[in-house]
């Protein structure tokens, strides 16, 4: 074989590729409207579920209201005026509810946040009056009419028991359909999407290009999407023009899993091919450029690019893994140099989009943590003064909710944290066995129902974050507690094993399903998402599994379906 210098054989070489390389720009035009389609659907899917989840919470937060009045002492008299005053009491604590509505157990009103002029309403023949009564359980109600503002709420209704037990009357709270934009104020639609939200009879509630729609057109039951959405639990496709859009639409839509409810989010069909059109054809100038540029100068290419690019690709992986502060330096004196450039100016953008990212939680954590706080300290201080046990009751039920809020507000902060940051931490020696024993006695207290029992080592001294750690095992233990709903024995035991601290938390409650337990540690992963009682985001394990690997450790479990489940982490004993 003749000797060929690395120049003749890069130029052979581009040569040899144009043909290939035409052949697969070819290719990628007509393949690539699939792919992006597939591609906004993915985007599409993870707003609608975003979405369903924001539906389902709002659902959450309005069950609690209606829990705490249909147990307050003041309903329980059942005396009108009495309860038309308190109730007027909280009318500027609850601007965006329609109504909050107190019915006895033939319908008839005695009390409501906005009260009517007479004759006041009876809801005898309404839907969720007749399923409150039925079942004695609380219910999500569809789209309606209310009688007292003529507009469109929606909402949730609880029973109101009597000491034996058995409903004696309902409380209502209706949300109106205006306040859906606040909903959703989390999430942050691209321009062309439109998000829409049905009850489970396919009446629009919300309709982001038409937010005013009059009742007559809320309808949309008859819409072949809808209809596959609500039965299947989802649709992911493009959907013909029908009662709902007038042309071809890329719509992702998902069953809320409480609710019932669905979310969906859609795009234009020719706006997304518009936009691939136009891309496609600077990517086939870029190739033809860049070929062009690679067979002229190939070997200048090769000594010139192959340093500059080893460094790029590396800091690019570390601006992945979360090293905002990684810059390239790069002097070339050409095109390379710009995307150096460029390639800083973007991680200065993602760094100050994160940041700015963050300081929004922070704030918005803070805003809503002052009057949780706030009800949380009245509520406390009521309940120790509480001689009567409803009222006892009631305020427990007060604490408990606002305490599940402000975790929820907390653990939606430190996700952001560690996915914009990383986990920060900050290391002192302290007795692993000692902050085990002092958090079970302090949540003892929360779960009269189970037994917290501490096994293991009396004494093991490691170096690690204690605040971090405690959160893991809190989360741990929560999650022992929520998913043994008898009660029972809740082991933790700490032990040495070779030269790691391992500790476990075992329940003897529900188990994990096999089919699920892959996505134990994903995030916004929830266990039993249809069953009350068993509430949260789904973030404690993903912010754990977090925490335990930037210690150094690692974390696992086992389960098993009815007969429940092991936890356990371990963190090494010398320092990382």
């Amino acid at each position: 074989m003749p000797r060929l210098s690395l120049r003749t054989k890069l130029l052979g070489a581009m040569l040899l590729a144009v043909v290939p390389v035409l052949a697969l720009l070819i290719y990628d035009y007509f393949t690539d409207l699939s792919s992006r389609t597939e591609t906004v659907l993915d985007s599409q899917q993870q707003t609608a579920q975003t979405v369903a989840v924001l539906v389902d919470a709002t659902f959450s937060s309005l069950q609690d209201v209606a829990w705490t009045f249909a147990k307050d002492p003041v309903i329980l008299t059942f005396e009108t005026d009495r309860i038309d005053a308190y109730l007027h009491e909280f009318e500027p604590l609850y601007p965006q509810y329609s109504d909050i509505a107190i019915f006895t157990s033939d319908g008839s009103n005695i009390g409501s946040l906005r009260p009517t002029p007479p004759p006041r309403p009876n809801v005898a023949d309404r839907e969720y009056f007749r399923q409150v009564m039925a079942t004695n359980a609380p219910y999500v109600f569809d789209l309606i009419l209310s009688r007292a503002t003529g507009k469109p709420v929606a909402g949730t209704a609880v029973p109101i028991r009597g000491q034996d037990g058995n409903p004696i009357g309902v409380t209502i709270v209706a949300l109106a359909v205006e306040f859906f934009p606040q909903i959703l104020t989390p999430v942050n639609p691209q321009p062309d999407q439109n998000i829409f939200i049905t009850d489970r009879t396919g009446r629009l509630a919300y309709l982001s290009s038409r937010p005013d729609l009059p009742w007559e057109e809320r309808d949309v039951s008859s819409s072949p999407m809808v209809q596959t959405a609500l039965n299947e639990g989802q649709f992911r496709g493009i959907a013909a023009p029908d009662i709902l859009f007038p042309e071809r639409r890329i719509i992702a839509a998902t069953r809320a899993p409480k609710s019932g409810w669905l979310a969906g989010v859609s795009t234009p069909e020719q706006a997304t091919a518009a936009q691939l059109y136009n891309a496609l054809q600077v990517k086939l100038l870029a190739y033809i450029a860049i070929l062009l540029l690679s067979i002229v100068g190939a070997l200048w290419i090769s000594e010139q690019l192959v340093g500059p690019l080893g460094r790029l690709a590396r800091q690019a992986l570390a601006l992945g893994r979360g090293q905002m502060g990684q810059r390239v330096d790069i002097t070339t004196g050409d095109e390379l140099e710009t995307v150096g450039e460029a390639f800083n100016a973007m991680a200065d953008e993602v760094q100050r989009a994160l940041q700015i990212r963050e300081e929004f939680i922070t704030v918005a954590s803070h805003e809503l943590r002052t009057p949780l706080t706030t009800i949380r300290g009245y509520a406390q201080l009521l309940l120790r003064k509480a001689k009567d046990e409803e009222d006892r009751k009631a305020l427990e039920t007060m604490v408990r909710s606002t305490e599940r809020m402000d975790d929820l507000v907390q653990d939606m902060l430190e996700i952001t944290k560690i996915r914009a940051q990383g986990v920060q931490l900050v290391k002192t020696r302290f007795d692993l066995v000692e902050l085990a024993t002092n958090l079970a006695t302090r949540l003892q207290p929360l779960a009269p129902r189970h037994h917290l029992v501490g096994r293991g080592d009396q004494q093991l001294e490691i170096e690690a974050d204690p605040g971090r750690v405690e959160m893991v095992l809190t989360h741990m233990i929560d999650n022992a507690i929520r998913y043994s709903p008898q009660g029972g024995e809740v082991e933790i035991e700490v032990a040495r094993r070779n030269a790691e601290a391992v500790v476990t938390v075992t329940d003897h409650g529900l188990g994990i399903p096999k089919e699920k337990q892959e996505q134990v540690f994903a995030p916004f992963f929830q266990m039993y998402p249809a069953i009350a009682g068993f509430g949260g985001m789904g973030l404690g394990l993903y912010i754990s599994k977090q925490v335990v690997e930037a210690h150094g450790g690692k974390i696992w479990f086992e389960s098993q379906e009815g007969k429940g489940s092991s936890f356990h982490f371990s963190l090494p004993l010398e320092k990382v």
